[in-house]
């Protein structure tokens, strides 16, 4: 009896589940029908969407006013002077514009009575980005209807009570979007003629019941989507959807939330990988937009972020460039306190260290020092803290000198992603240790999902995981979500996102947590990380170490400049001078050098900005020029301004004795023994004899192997007795030797000096790349009669200097001037090029095939060197066709090499035996302007017997970036050595980058930075040449770690290869 009412049940039971549903589903059409409930394009009438926003009312008082200055004045407005303007009643629909402009927004807004317990939404669209504040001026919310949950700020809670009065508030309007305003493209350059349709503004019902099923719906259908045909979960998130649909066509809405609340509350297990969510926000510093617009894009972004923090107890966000937050703290200082609150609740984390997320390829040695210095001194002073990781998600490729300087300030992590946009090989690992050319190293996450935006979707969360490279090694990877690059942040959307999925079976575990805390817990696994040891090489964006070149010149002489300029200060520091006096100067460079780092910004000095970031960008720099310049000036009367005979001087800021040829400042006279020789351009040269790092007195000396040059069948014979060279007809060079010896340098049936131009269109990032096909399209420029309008000629004679010129046209209406130049007692051949650029997408080099036999050349980086092969045996080597290098290059085989020199180039190709120096690009996006125009810059050959270390190539590549300086003054005979110099030491291969005031103790503290430059172990001695009471090695930031014994007025060194030591000095 009992069998047969359980197999009647069961009957009924299965024929009741044949009326109602299919036993297989069709996966298409429940995905399909499930998304047709949140559709923003099909069903609006009824689906989710229909219902999150309703009873939607237009704002009545709405009132305009347009800023009159020109773009990026809006710093000369308060918002009182705001509210002082004349605002104009206005409706939906005006045009805005024109692009970069400025329009402000009053708008009073009437709630109707019967919204009392609802929360009410305020929905804006000006077709661009903008900014809410209060009546009072508080910033509340940033706007752009580019980008999900950005375009609605709730303006009345439901909790809240109903207002009395009208709610008041003000929008500032940019007419511009995210991304600026690119004609064509993304990165085009600005459409002037662009403008904004101010589309929006109401007020709305907003159903936070509807908005959380929507959010049910979206989850479910992408977490069926992405998950894999073998995961079960995958199929209950889609079997999960498509109830939700029957009950929500049913209207049966509490019965969908909880079919969805069924299915995000099973829990996943206990060994699950763990996503260390943290909210990020990257803003560049400028990029498609001016700098000027970069400052309020902060203040829309972060505003966007304390409110979200406000709703979100669990939520962290991390943030970097210090230079961004002290903008935020200069003009919006009501929002910066709100900041200052959640940094000392761990919840708005200061991250990254440095003053901005700057290109780790182009900039100097000690501009990545004071990008970490400047950095954390700031977080220091306005937060109380330093930060323990550097941040630097965006940028084209990373010195391997970095290890060394992050560990100099105290960091050992490292967070970056770029190297996942690599064309050809794809980086090994997401979580390793780095090592650097001294051994230092630190611990390195890539986040897995290859991105810094990520939106707390499933399949982001699903991607991270399939993509992770130490599966087995490590349980927890790194998401950063939130809109970037234009800044915008982490919206609703992704933090509600997070609340459903952050312990869900079948889907990592989302943990909100700060980078320290996420590197603490990836230290427990470091056991298990292999090493990288050397140079992190992104395999694209290789353009950028040539693009914008003037830019790259300026940037070079004003890291030299402020260099040479510390150096006199410190003179001043030794010699006591007035500690208000040093303090100016101080704080003078100090300003230039912060203008010097934000334009080494990672889409500033690498040549990837609009036209208008350059305009501000060589202001800037000459700005810079001044100050320091000013600087150098006051110094010098400082230093040279005692009871003395007036003598000329001559300032070297290098810290080695130099003998060189010199121009002779007009304005200053000579004796009438000093030789001189006046050149074809009426300057006069003598040759100068200096000690090392200081000033002396000019000792002029007699030219004992002169520099000649004669006219020969085959070319132009130059000689100096050190090195010789021949330049043919057409400016090349056809050998090339060391006098002594026979050896040819010159490639065998090469030339030397040969210009090659070449096709550059990249696939779609015009100023960014080359792509490794352009050496198909190898043209020669300077090997035709037909084009020359000049060939070489002699204007210089010697003794000093001898000199030929020579002139050719190319291409649109290019050309270039050359004057070939080898001076008395220089061992390298100068090439001093004017070229007025015409190209569109050309590519200029410089060939220099040598008769060397070698697998590698050695390129110059930041206080050091590496070798890269010259090989194409492996898809490594062979994506490296275009490298980046600083002030020399070399190619050496055992006991003979040859060198390359420049002044400003950051791009070299070594192929083979031929090294090449890139010289000139032509993109046009997103700057159509870039690089057209003169350029002048100088680069030099110089052939060596032994190594490049011992031939002195390092000592004479500084030589010709930093041209000795004469001056005129007095000192007081016998105090010249005491007073004017700083130290004196033998060890050619330690040298003393930068002398500079204390950051403590400006008037009684200097800092000696100094490195090993050939790539050995060594010990130097130094000879301090001024009273000093204590000596420590210390930190980045100036600390002392370890004093150091002076014997003497001496202390001892020691170092390791390519290390950089600080010494902290008491006077």
């Amino acid at each position: 009896k009992n069998t047969r009412v359980d197999q009647t049940i069961t009957r009924d039971l299965l024929h009741t589940m044949a009326d109602t549903a299919s036993l297989r589903k069709i996966e298409c059409s429940v995905i399909g029908r499930a998304h047709n409930w949140i559709s923003k394009t099909y069903y609006k009438d009824i689906n989710l969407n229909s219902k999150i926003l309703t009873d939607h009312r237009p704002v009545q008082g709405i009132f305009h006013w347009i800023m009159p200055s020109d773009f990026g004045k809006w710093q000369d407005y308060k918002f009182s002077d705001i509210l002082k303007q004349d605002f104009t009643k206005i409706d939906v629909g005006l045009s805005l514009g024109p692009i970069w402009s400025t329009h402000w927004f009053k708008l009073v807004v009437d709630i109707p009575e019967e919204w009392s317990n609802e929360e009410v939404h305020l929905l804006w669209d000006s077709s661009s980005e903008a900014l809410a504040y209060t009546e009072v001026g508080e910033p509340i919310q940033g706007f752009s209807s580019e980008y999900e949950g950005k375009s609605s700020l709730c303006i009345l809670e439901k909790s809240a009570p109903q207002p009395s009065k009208p709610v008041i508030l003000f929008i500032e309007v940019a007419c511009n979007g995210m991304f600026g305003g690119g004609k064509d493209s993304q990165i085009g350059p600005p459409d002037p003629n662009k403008t904004f349709m101010f589309k929006q503004a109401e007020i709305a019902i907003f159903h936070s019941d509807m908005y959380g099923l929507s959010m049910d719906v979206d989850l479910l259908i992408n977490i069926s989507k992405n998950l894999g045909d073998e995961d079960v979960r995958k199929y209950d998130a889609m079997y999960t959807a498509n109830d939700m649909a029957n009950k929500l066509f049913e209207g049966k809405f509490d019965l969908a939330g909880k079919a969805a609340k069924k299915y995000f509350d099973v829990k996943n297990s206990e060994g699950s990988h763990v996503l260390a969510a943290i909210g990020h926000c990257h803003i560049d510093t400028a990029w498609l937009w001016p700098i000027s617009e970069t400052i309020r894009k902060c203040a829309r972004s972060w505003s966007s972020v304390l409110k979200l923090l406000e709703q979100y107890p669990d939520m962290v966000f991390a943030c970097s460039q210090a230079q961004q937050y002290e903008w935020v703290q200069k003009y919006y200082p009501s929002l910066f306190d709100k900041i200052k609150t959640y940094v000392a609740l761990d919840r708005f984390v200061p991250t990254g260290a440095t003053w901005v997320e700057m290109d780790a390829n182009i900039p100097s040695g000690e501009s990545f020092i004071r990008q970490f210095l400047y950095g954390q001194m700031y977080f220091l002073k306005s937060f109380n803290r330093v930060c323990t990781e550097f941040w630097l998600p965006d940028t084209f490729g990373y010195s391997p000198q970095l290890p060394q300087i992050m560990k100099i300030f105290g960091i050992n992590f490292f967070l970056t992603q770029k190297l996942s946009w690599s064309l050809v090989n794809k980086f090994p690992h997401h979580n390793f240790f780095w090592k650097g050319i001294d051994g230092s190293q630190v611990l390195v996450h890539f986040p897995p999902g290859d991105s810094y935006e990520m939106k707390c979707r499933p399949e982001d969360a699903i991607k991270t995981v399939k993509n992770l490279k130490d599966k087995g090694r490590v349980d927890i990877s790194c998401m950063l979500y939130g809109f970037g690059d234009g800044g915008g942040g982490p919206t609703k959307d992704m933090l509600e996102r997070m609340s459903r999925l952050k312990n869900c079976a079948g889907i990592p575990k989302f943990q909100s947590m700060t980078p320290g805390k996420f590197f603490s817990r990836l230290v427990e696994s470091s056991h298990k990380l292999m090493t990288w040891d050397g140079e992190l090489y992104l395999e694209l964006h290789n353009g950028t170490y040539t693009t914008q070149a003037k830019n790259k010149l300026l940037n070079r002489r004003c890291e030299f400049g402020l260099q040479h300029a510390e150096m006199l200060v410190g003179l001043l520091i030794v010699n006591q001078h007035q500690e208000d006096q040093i303090r100016v100067m101080k704080d003078e460079l100090d300003v230039c050098w912060k203008k010097v780092l934000v334009n080494q910004f990672h889409d500033i000095i690498p040549g990837t900005s609009i036209q208008l970031v350059y305009e501000d960008s060589s202001r800037d720099y000459l700005d810079v020029t001044k100050r320091y310049s000013s600087v150098i000036d006051r110094s010098v009367q400082l230093l040279l301004n005692s009871a003395g005979s007036e003598s000329i001087f001559v300032v070297n800021s290098c810290s080695w004795p130099r003998l060189e040829v010199v121009r002779l400042d007009g304005r200053f006279q000579y004796d009438t023994d000093v030789e001189v020789q006046t050149t074809g351009d009426g300057a006069k040269y003598g040759l100068i004899q200096t000690r090392a790092m200081g000033v002396s007195r000019a000792s002029f000396g007699k030219c004992v192997t002169p520099a000649t040059v004669e006219r020969a069948e085959d070319g132009y014979h130059l000689s100096n007795g050190i090195i010789s060279a021949i330049i043919d007809d057409f400016g090349r060079v056809s050998s090339l030797k060391v006098c002594g010896d026979d050896r040819e340098a010159v490639g065998e049936g090469a030339l030397m000096n040969q210009l090659t131009i070449f096709e550059d269109t990249p696939f779609y990032w015009d100023a960014w790349d080359i792509l490794d096909v352009h050496l198909e399209t190898r043209t020669v420029v300077n090997g035709s009669k037909k084009n020359l309008h000049k060939a070489p000629f002699i204007v210089d004679s010697g003794p000093l200097l001898v000199s030929l010129k020579w002139e050719i046209s190319f291409g649109d209406n290019s050309t270039i001037q050359q004057t070939i130049l080898l001076k008395a007692e220089s061992p390298y051949l100068e090439f001093q090029t004017d070229i007025f650029w015409n190209e569109n997408r050309k590519f200029l080099k410089v060939e220099f095939p040598m008769n060397v036999r070698s697998t590698y050349a050695t390129y110059e980086i930041q206080f050091g060197h590496i070798k890269r092969n010259t090989t194409t045996n492996t898809s490594w080597d062979w994506a490296q066709y275009e490298v980046y290098g600083h002030k020399w290059a070399d190619m050496s085989e055992f006991g003979f090499g040859v060198s390359v020199l420049n002044d400003s180039k950051y791009g070299w190709s070594g192929i083979g035996n031929v090294l090449s120096l890139s010289l000139l690009k032509a993109p046009k996006l997103p700057d159509p302007t870039c690089d057209m125009g003169r350029h002048s810059f100088t680069y030099a050959l110089m052939p060596h017997i032994g190594t490049f270390q011992e031939a002195g190539v390092i000592q004479r590549s500084y030589e010709l970036n930093q041209p000795l300086k004469l001056v005129q003054g007095s000192v007081q005979e016998g105090n010249i050595d005491k007073c004017l110099r700083i130290i004196d030491y033998d060890l050619k291969s330690v040298i003393l980058e930068t002398v500079k005031p204390g950051e403590e103790s400006p008037s009684n503290t200097i800092v000696l930075r100094l490195f090993e430059s050939y790539g050995g172990s060594c010990v130097a001695r130094l000879k301090l040449l001024f009273g000093v009471k204590k000596a420590f090695v210390c930190s980045g930031l100036e600390k002392p770690l370890e004093e150091l014994q002076i014997e003497e007025q001496s202390i001892n060194l020691p170092f390791r290869p390519f290390q950089v030591q600080s010494v902290l000095c008491y006077l």
